[in-house]
């Protein structure tokens, strides 16, 4: 048995709000929607490209607002990509300047569309590689748990991670203790994806907060 028809579904969704979603364009590299969003010009904040599924759609589409500040940043969302959709988008990818940091948000999706746990992790490293070969500075925030999904797999997705951006000397940080499942509220009804008003706050504070702190400590330690 494949360990993806392991992942068992469970019946039950989330109370939050989420916007309706709109119609994107299909990328003629993966088949899945996708799209790109880069701030006009940095001036001297610091540019960060987050990289990421679905979760990343309400930043994208301008529902849910990143933080203003020192950071001015980028979106690349893949909906329903894996880590080897989004390893090809980013390999593509084209920017009118160079990022000072790349966050990556860990693909979710692998969990259901990926075999095994292993191979994922195997995926998840070519991801790192392509984002590394952009920006020397890059952080992985880990994915926001599944409403509908047991805990189990998507733990084992989380360790295989953790132990792949370890190995390239790569920031993981976690998320998982920040969406407690007894608060419904924070995932919308289809319990995949978070709320925009009590979910995706969350997210993006660990994004931004991941994106800052990441990138000027090792822009300090440079100049010292």
């Amino acid at each position: 048995m494949m360990w993806k028809d392991k992942v068992s579904m469970l019946k039950r969704s989330g109370t939050g709000y989420r916007h309706r979603v709109g119609q994107w364009p299909v990328s003629n590299l993966t088949g899945k929607c996708h799209k790109l969003v880069i701030p006009k010009e940095c001036g001297d904040k610091k540019f960060a490209l987050l990289v990421g599924d679905s979760h990343l759609r309400a930043i994208a589409d301008g529902f849910v607002k990143m933080p203003e500040g020192d950071v001015s940043f980028g979106i690349m969302s893949t909906p329903g990509g894996t880590a080897k959709d989004e390893r090809i988008e980013l390999a593509n990818v084209k920017l009118s300047e160079d990022p000072d940091v790349v966050c990556v948000l860990a693909p979710s999706n692998d969990v259901t569309q990926t075999k095994s746990h292993e191979r994922a992790g195997v995926e998840f490293r070519k991801l790192l590689a392509v984002a590394l070969r952009l920006c020397s500075i890059v952080v992985v925030v880990d994915f926001p748990p599944r409403y509908n999904i047991e805990m189990y797999p998507q733990e084992m997705l989380r360790q295989e991670y953790r132990r792949v951006a370890a190995d390239m000397a790569v920031k993981y940080l976690s998320a998982v203790e920040h969406f407690p499942l007894d608060k419904s509220e924070l995932w919308a009804k289809d319990g995949v994806h978070l709320s925009d008003t009590d979910g995706m706050p969350i997210l993006v504070e660990l994004l931004w907060k991941a994106s800052y702190t990441v990138s000027w400590t090792c822009i300090m330690r440079r100049n010292t």
